[in-house]
């Protein structure tokens, strides 16, 4: 056949991973489709996984399934491939070059003779440059190399193998041998085709340049890379084994079971048998499920014939990939800046707005790049967008001002020395979005290195105001540095008009009167995961920020007895950082612990949780499971958890400050009080938790409203408008670039802190 006579079916199979789902075929809609179709199987998922698809992914093929196998997706998958050729991709791994797909295809078409049964590419680990799968090999009692490089390519004993998230197979040959065995769920379920194929007179090929980004995000058998379903690896070991092996049954036992004990998952199992600190009942579960795994593979192996799908002869229509044409009028490489997104745990205030933007720009078409000062940023398992840290460097010779004032002018150095080497490495910034917060802005605005947009979010000027922080002559000096960023910038955002009068007060700024100037709502990146109850005829309170002073925190602490006392079919959860120091006249440690302490003979306190810091799963876990949500923060510059809650259903409760107004309109998506004022906002809870019907009410308007305008993708919109007009007017503006390197002048010259 000549190369355009073949078409091909990409097939991924989802269950409960949306979001990984979600960027997967962002990233298929960059890469080079034209002679394709998609087939995407769903297993039963409760993160709103098939509601997402039937919504936005209308140009694929969407195939249900009740069982929770990956072997029995995959059958499905080729039953609905129309394609000559079908690729399997899984919904954690993305293709790392554009002519992924094609490729695949072309080295099948070359095959005249149609003896090429599968091809394999090389899959990379995780955010690494480390190979996880490249020319693997795999024996006939089931003990696999995913990386080998000799030259006896394969050794004695063993086949050609593929990886299940990087493979390519004709699809005519998987329905002659049957397709996939189901009873491997899915380990060893490629290789044990592959193996079938072979036997066939199938050939095995690898393009080692065809490569793929594996993720190895959690599922249902393994939680982490090695936290697996020890039962059922060992199970779908022995069974290969004892149906493939070459020799005798009781010589493939033999051999299976000796080379289970050099495999991972062995090994692992002994490092957690053996590991200080087992308890005997983790002991007592590693040596069931090593008994179950062996015992039931070796019976099935020998008795359970083996499974053969039949296919329909005839394919069924095909439908070419065609999504929706990117909405952004332009492709930019977004350079997004922020300190505070720490690797592995949920970011909070601006750290969370600059993840839902960076989602929602990726699946707009842009390229997203997030400078972060985690030292384990490059270990983020995202790739969403490329995630670089911030390399600290000593700065002898600047002049020590104040420690404040210090510190920030060394990180705005820091931050400036990154982008440079990111200029280097051929990755300059179309545009900088940062955010006055954490002042990585100064360096830029002197250097005038790229195109910048500042976010103006709560100043440290009111935060002094606020009691947070100390105004004493090093943060006076502070104060003149974030007055001096916001002056400099040409191009100012504000999310709200509460943050527009604060800078008015405080500062004396107008912030409209900058050149470039745009009031851009703030918006969450939308979830479709079901609201749901977690304990039938209990109802749930949730709150969501940190325990300190300006969050509220102790005003809600004040109210909640109260309202336990009254509703005992209520309550409270408490998510955020339950260890931050709160300091009055009364109270010098943090505000947990103090309650605890008075309340500590209260019936009602066993109604009361404190989760501290939560993953963003489990954040959102706490959204879909709540009645009510509530801050009531006394400085807020918008407010984005209230829409994190609003878009499940749940009313809030919040204060009548900064931009929360224009977030929560009140009486309509959920109850205003006045700042630091416990007992209005004991009486607007009570007032929620005793109406259902007003609760649903408010709920469903607060969900609508996220749905159809605040959301991330119409904030990635408007942002892309406010990024190419700085574009397009910074030319005009710049001034030539200096010879010598910022962090060998003198700070306050070049930042004009003082006069």
């Amino acid at each position: 056949m000549r190369k355009n006579d073949l078409r091909g079916s990409i097939i991924i199979c989802t269950c409960n991973r949306r979001h990984w789902l979600e960027l997967t075929l962002a990233t298929l809609a960059r890469i080079d489709m034209r002679n394709f179709e998609l087939v995407i199987v769903v297993a039963p998922s409760q993160d709103g996984t098939l509601e997402w698809l039937r919504e936005h992914a209308t140009y694929a093929k969407i195939v249900e399934t009740e069982v929770l196998n990956l072997c029995v997706s995959r059958n499905l998958g080729i039953a609905a491939a129309a394609g000559e050729v079908v690729i399997f991709l899984d919904d954690d791994a993305y293709p790392l070059i554009e002519d992924w797909a094609q490729n695949f295809l072309d080295m099948f078409a070359r095959d005249t003779a149609g003896r090429l049964g599968a091809l394999g590419g090389t899959v990379l680990h995780k955010a690494t440059n480390g190979r996880e799968f490249y020319r693997g090999v795999i024996s006939y009692s089931g003990l696999g190399y995913g990386v080998w490089t000799e030259a006896a390519y394969p050794p004695p004993g063993y086949f050609r193998a593929v990886q299940g998230c990087n493979c390519a197979f004709r699809r005519s040959a998987l329905v002659e041998i049957g397709g996939f065995e189901p009873y491997m769920m899915s380990y060893l379920d490629e290789n044990e085709v592959t193996c079938r194929l072979q036997a066939a007179g199938y050939r095995v090929e690898f393009l080692p340049h065809n490569a793929v980004r594996h993720l190895q995000a959690p599922n249902h058998l393994r939680t982490s890379s090695n936290e697996v379903a020890w039962d059922m690896t060992l199970r779908s070991w022995m069974f290969f084994g004892m149906k493939y092996g070459k020799q005798s049954k009781w010589q493939n036992f033999r051999r299976s079971f000796r080379e289970n004990w050099q495999a991972y998952h062995t090994k692992e199992m002994i490092r957690r048998y053996r590991a200080a600190g087992a308890t005997p009942e983790q002991k007592r579960t590693l040596l069931r499920q090593w008994f179950r795994g062996n015992w039931e593979g070796t019976r099935d192996g020998l008795r359970r014939p083996r499974h053969i799908e039949r296919f329909e002869e005839a394919a069924p229509p095909f439908q070419p990939f065609s999504p929706p044409p990117a909405q952004a009028p332009r492709k930019l490489r977004v350079l997004l800046i922020d300190a505070n997104i720490p690797a592995g745990t949920t970011p909070s205030g601006t750290g969370r707005q600059m993840l839902d933007l960076g989602n929602a720009l990726y699946l707009r078409g842009h390229e997203v790049h997030l400078l972060t000062a985690d030292s384990n940023a490059q270990r983020v398992e995202r790739y969403d967008f490329f995630v670089h840290a911030i390399e600290y460097q000593s700065h002898e010779g600047v002049q020590l001002i104040s420690p404040g004032v210090d510190g920030r002018i060394q990180y705005t150095t820091d931050v400036y020395a990154k982008i440079l080497k990111l200029k280097a490495m051929d990755m300059a910034p179309d545009i900088i979005f940062t955010t006055n917060w954490d002042f990585s802005a100064p360096a830029l605005l002197t250097r005038q290195i790229a195109p910048l947009v500042l976010c103006t979010v709560t100043s440290i000027a009111q935060l002094t105001e606020l009691g947070e922080k100390i105004r004493d002559d090093d943060m006076e000096l502070c104060i003149k540095l974030d007055e001096w960023q916001i002056d400099q910038a040409p191009a100012i955002v504000a999310s709200s008009d509460g943050i527009v009068d604060n800078y008015k007060t405080i500062y004396g700024m107008d912030l409209r009167a900058k050149p470039l100037f745009r009031k851009i709502p703030l918006g969450v990146y939308p979830t479709y995961w079901p609201k749901k109850r977690e304990k039938t005829g209990v109802k749930k309170l949730t709150w969501v920020s940190r325990l300190s002073q300006r969050k509220g925190a102790g005003d809600f602490l004040e109210a909640l007895p109260k309202l336990l006392e009254q509703f005992p079919d209520w309550e409270a959860h408490l998510c955020g950082d339950d260890r931050v120091p709160f300091i009055d006249e009364q109270t010098s440690g943090p505000l947990k612990e103090e309650f605890l302490a008075r309340h500590r003979s209260a019936p009602w306190l066993r109604r009361v949780f404190f989760h501290g810091m939560v993953s963003d799963p489990l954040l959102h876990h706490h959204y879909s499971t709540s009645d009510i949500m509530v801050c009531a923060s006394w400085s807020e510059s918008f407010g984005l958890i209230y829409h994190e809650a609003m878009q499940y259903g749940v009313p809030v409760v919040g204060c009548l400050t900064g931009g929360v107004p224009e977030v929560v309109a009140d009486g309509v998506e959920g109850i205003l009080v006045p700042v630091r004022d416990p007992v209005a906002l004991g009486q607007a809870l009570a007032k929620l938790m005793a109406d259902d019907v007003l609760r649903e009410k408010l709920g469903q308007n607060a969900r609508v409203r996220v749905k159809e305008r605040d959301n991330a993708f119409v904030y990635a919109q408007r942002m892309e408008e406010m990024f190419l007009a700085e574009i397009e007017s910074w030319p005009r503006r710049k001034r030539p670039e200096p010879t010598r390197p910022f962090a060998s002048e003198n700070p306050v010259a070049a930042t004009s802190v003082v006069a």
